[in-house]
């Protein structure tokens, strides 16, 4: 389950943070995103497979 949370201190902001459930991602972006976050491996598993090639 997903789930935000917002908070604002005046309506601008809720209005900023409403208007950002709008936002739509392109499967590109989502996928650059998903790249860009991705975990590495701990060690010692990294170094082994790095051992390994």
């Amino acid at each position: 389950m997903n789930s935000v949370v917002i908070g604002a201190r005046t309506v601008e902001q809720l209005g900023a943070n409403l208007a950002a459930a709008d936002l739509r991602l392109s499967a590109e972006e989502i996928a650059r995103l998903t790249s860009a976050s991705a975990m590495r491996q701990p060690y010692p598993a990294r170094a082994v497979n790095l051992a390994t090639r």
